[in-house]
This record gives structure tokens, sequence and C-alpha cells, in this order.
């Protein structure tokens, strides 16, 4: 199960959220169960991305619910529900992002995290920068999963 650590100048909080059904294999109601969506194609993926460094969206701390390593330097996280998903572009690159369990988010200038301020994420002991934030739909989120996943599966 992965853990989420928020910390806000001196105050700490653990959050273990619950894992989505589609990382812990359980049944997804009828109702909410779709056929998956279509991936992204490579020039959907890039504007996607660069809409990182246009958009200056920022999340509430106390609401993120989870997160999902894309790659080495992008992540989805949930706030406050996995309905509510936002794209983020992290910096320096990290190869261990993928495997970790447990991520901590820090700001110093209040109780958002922001791709500008001083806001960040804690990685074992390497300290990551936020480069961009952008809310993305739940379709959104399907998608670049799917397409990391395709991608994956080529090499």
């Amino acid at each position: 199960m992965k853990k989420l650590i928020l910390m806000f100048a001196a105050l700490s909080l653990l959050l273990t959220p619950a894992l989505a059904a589609e990382d812990s294999g359980s049944k997804i109601p009828e109702d909410q169960a779709k056929e998956a969506p279509a991936p992204l194609t490579e020039a959907q993926y890039n504007a996607m991305l660069k809409r990182l460094g246009k958009e200056n969206d920022c999340i509430f701390l106390r609401t993120i619910d989870s997160w999902t390593a894309l790659d080495r330097t992008h992540l989805i996280l949930y706030a406050p529900s996995r309905n509510r998903p936002y794209l983020l572009e992290i910096g320096p690159s990290v190869n261990n992002i993928m495997f970790e369990d447990t991520l901590a988010l820090y700001t110093k200038t209040g109780e958002n995290l922001c791709p500008y301020g001083r806001s960040g994420l804690l990685l074992r002991d390497e300290r990551l920068f936020i480069r961009g934030i952008a809310k993305i739909t739940r379709e959104e989120a399907q998608q670049l999963k799917a397409y990391k996943k395709a991608k994956k599966d080529k090499k």
C-alpha cells in the first residue's frame, strides 16, 4: 500500500490512502466499468506536457488522497479523490520513484502545493522540485497511464 507524507513547516502528517480498484485488484462496480481509454498519441502527450509550463494550478495539501508515478519526472496526484487528478512534473528526474511506496510533500508558504514558491517532494534523501502542476480530467489520467504502459510494452 502506498503511503503519502504531508509536511507543513513543523507539522507532519502520515496519510495511508486506500488503493484504487485498478491497483488493488478488486472488482469495479458495473455502473463504473467502462472500456479502457485509448492511449494518447505522441502529439497529444506532448501537448499535455506543454500545459505544465503554462498552468499554475495548486493543490490543497490536506486533500491529497493518493499518487501514481508515470515515469522519472511525472506523477499523477489525486486530490481530494481519484476523480480529481493533477499532473505534476518534478525535477531533477529520479530513477527509483516508480518503485517507492512512500512520498513526502512539503511546503513552507502555506497549505498549498504549488509549482512556484517553496513547495516540493522528498524521496528518501533527495529533494525534488515541482516544475509544473496541471489539473487534468479522470479520462486524461487514464489515457496517460495507458500511454505509458503502451510505451513500456513496446520496449
